[in-house]
């Protein structure tokens, strides 16, 4: 549907991502300004809601850290085993190289 003509697909895979990228940071913007709007018609006073803001974002970012901490260490296993694993095979060819 697109009249744009690419000229590989890679081009055209990179447009498409730029394309979502924007997508989705208009729609976190938009999610900015409606979080922004409801506190200032929130019924509760300005300091607890700041209160409560707080404590949610910082267990928000507690949660955030422990679940990159476990993807980094997941990651980093899995290339540790990656790495074993082409070892023992260089050395296999390596050994059947040399007889």
């Amino acid at each position: 549907m697109s009249s744009r003509t690419y000229y590989s697909e890679e081009a055209e895979r990179a447009a498409k991502t730029q394309q979502t990228v924007q997508i989705m940071m208009v729609l976190l913007f938009g999610l900015a300004i409606g979080a922004v709007v409801a506190l200032l018609y929130a019924p509760k006073e300005g300091k607890k809601t700041r209160k409560m803001l707080g404590k949610e974002l910082g267990f928000s970012l507690d949660s955030g850290r422990d679940r990159a901490d476990d993807v980094v260490k997941d990651a980093v296993k899995t290339l540790e085993d990656q790495y074993k694993t082409l070892r023992s095979e260089m050395d296999r060819l390596l050994s059947s190289v040399k007889n």
